[in-house]
């Protein structure tokens, strides 16, 4: 028996990917319905409603004729002195807020506490789904891999170890990957240019390796296999038999003929 990879095919990978991303996504939504109120995200939304009804409250009384909370469409059906009248008190409604320190801090808070939840719930759903349950089917097997019987060993054939997927899903996929790229997207422009060249050179190196390996999987060098025509050594100790016995043969037939 010849010793060969046998690797994934696209639209299996792609398809696998799909569950798994699924799977990832319905994780963090789960997971955030406690941890949002472990974060006390709430106290932080009650407190920013009660400091903008104060100055509504004020806005009101010096624009009576002014309803703030009237639909784009009814807006856009008010004759021009309405308009400007409305303008005006929601630009003084917006300064308002703007210069009320507490008000600024607290909007900061909260936005850190909703990029919290999302980072600690997506790692926790890619930390389930993309390391615990591969250890647990065993050849870095996701639910999407095993749904579509691809699994994932090392370059030279030998089976992945822990820390080769800890590299592969944690360091790979999550915090280059997501963490990083999700990241360079909100800094505009640079960023998102950024972003997109990450996305090139991803492209670029599944396109260009052998293997067809992604970032993470040059990281861990590790390859995406079709697990049912694969085979896969336990050990180094058994690759480096293998392919003595490999060599004894060749030279066994060499002899022969």
């Amino acid at each position: 028996m010849t010793f060969s990879i046998q690797k994934a095919n696209f639209w299996k990978r792609f398809s696998a990917w799909m569950i798994d991303t699924f799977l990832v996504l319905l994780l963090s939504v789960a997971l955030s319905i406690p941890m949002l109120e472990i974060l006390q995200l709430n106290r932080y939304s009650e407190q920013l409603s009660a400091i903008q009804t104060t100055y509504r409250a004020q806005i009101e009384e010096q624009y009576p004729n002014v309803d703030l909370d009237i639909s784009e469409d009814d807006y856009n059906a008010l004759p021009q002195p309405e308009k400007d009248e409305y303008d005006a008190a929601s630009k003084a409604l917006d300064d308002l807020l703007s210069a009320d320190k507490e008000f600024v801090e607290l909007r900061a808070d909260r936005i850190t506490v909703i990029i919290i939840n999302a980072c600690i719930t997506l790692f926790i759903s890619v930390l389930f789904a993309h390391f615990v349950l591969p250890l647990l089917l065993k050849n870095g097997q996701t639910l999407g891999k095993k749904t579509f019987h691809l699994g994932v060993m090392r370059t030279n054939g030998v089976k992945i170890t822990p820390l080769q997927l800890f590299l592969r899903s944690i360091v790979g996929m999550f915090a280059i990957e997501t963490v990083a790229f999700a990241f360079l997207l909100i800094i505009f422009p640079i960023g998102t240019i950024a972003a997109g060249l990450v996305l090139i050179l991803q492209a670029g190196v599944m396109i260009k390796t052998p293997t067809n390996s992604a970032i993470h999987d040059l990281l861990s060098d590790t390859v995406v296999i079709e697990f049912s025509s694969q085979h896969i050594f336990n050990s180094e100790d058994e690759r480096k038999e293998f392919f003595a016995r490999e060599e004894a043969e060749a030279e066994n037939d060499d002899k022969d003929e």
